[in-house]
Formats: C-alpha cells, sequence, structure tokens
C-alpha cells in the first residue's frame, strides 16, 4: 500500500480503514477495505487499490450521519447526566461524611453530658443521704427537746414547791437546769 492510495478513515464511526486481503482456495485472490471499528466494508476488490478507491470514494451515507449525529448528542446528553450524578454523588459522599462528623461530635457530647448527670446524681444521691442524717438528727433532738420540756417542767413544780418559788423562775436558772438535763441526755 502506497502513500498515495492510503485508506481514509470510516465515513460511519471515523473508525480507522484496513485493508483484508483474501485468498487460497479455488476463488482468485481479493481484496476489500473496511473499518476496524465497526465492520463496514466495501465490496471485493481484484487489486488493494481498486479496494482502497472504493473505500475511499464511497458515497456518504446521509442515514448514516444523521444516525452518528444523532448518537453523539445522546453520548453528550448521558455524559453530562452521569457527570451530574458523579458530581451530586460526589456531593452526597460529602454530606454523608459531614454528618457522620457531626453524629460522632454529637455522641460524644451526649457521652460528656450523661457522666456530668452520673456526677450529678451521686452528689445528688449524697445530698439526699445528708439530708436523711439531718432529718433523723432532728427528729432525735426534737425527743431530746421534748424530753427537756418535760423535765423543766417538773423541775419548775419541784423548785417552786422546794425553794417556795412561784412560777415565776428566772431565765437564768432555767436555762442551767436545761443545760443539766441535756448533758444527763
Amino acid at each position: 500500500m502506497s502513500n498515495e492510495n492510503e485508506i481514509k478513515s470510516c465515513p460511519a464511526c471515523g473508525g480507522k480503514g484496513k485493508i483484508w486481503t483474501y485468498s487460497g482456495g479455488d476463488c482468485a485472490d481479493y481484496y476489500s477495505a473496511g473499518c476496524s471499528n465497526c465492520d463496514l466494508d466495501s465490496s471485493h476488490c481484484d487489486t488493494e487499490k481498486e479496494a482502497i478507491e472504493a473505500w475511499n470514494n464511497q458515497p456518504a451515507r446521509e442515514a448514516d450521519k444523521a444516525r452518528i449525529a444523532e448518537l453523539e448528542a445522546k453520548v453528550q446528553e448521558l455524559n453530562t447526566t452521569l457527570n451530574m450524578y458523579v458530581a451530586d454523588n460526589i456531593e452526597v459522599g460529602q454530606e454523608n461524611q459531614e454528618l457522620k462528623a457531626k453524629v460522632q461530635e454529637l455522641s460524644r457530647i451526649h457521652e460528656s453530658e450523661i457522666k456530668e448527670l452520673e456526677n450529678e446524681t451521686f452528689e445528688l444521691d449524697e445530698l439526699f443521704q445528708q439530708i436523711n442524717e439531718l432529718q433523723q438528727e432532728n427528729q432525735e433532738l426534737k425527743t431530746k427537746l421534748e424530753r427537756v420540756r418535760e423535765e423543766v417542767d417538773k423541775g419548775f413544780q419541784t423548785s417552786s414547791s422546794t425553794y417556795g418559788l412561784d412560777h415565776g423562775v428566772s431565765v437564768m436558772e432555767a436555762l442551767s437546769y436545761i443545760e443539766e438535763v441535756l448533758n444527763d441526755a
């Protein structure tokens, strides 16, 4: 094949042109030119040169050209759609990563808050324990105070009859008596 007989690309798909040589058997050798991509080929020719000329000079097929243009437009549309889906998928993936990071942060905050609440609950339990102890102590003091009042009443009655005092015992005497009763209790 010489440069003056260089084979053109395929008029249907633009693929690279190729020469096939058929030989052997009962038939004479013949040649055919065609596309290495879409298998479109020329008629069988006696020489390589005739096959190249037949291929290079075949009439353009308007239906093929229209179909090629239609398919190219469809490929472009599909590429555009694919690129949008890829971009959306990347964006969704990024949003997903951001959401995962937010969930992890909220989990850490939640765990921290739970620990704080557990500490506060422990402190509250201690406070309730102290309140219970103070209530018990208060009840014991009320009981002692009631006994002191009873003893004071008895003491006043005894003092007034023993010492000839009237019920107007001085405050100092009453306080001394209360102190003695408390010390004994």
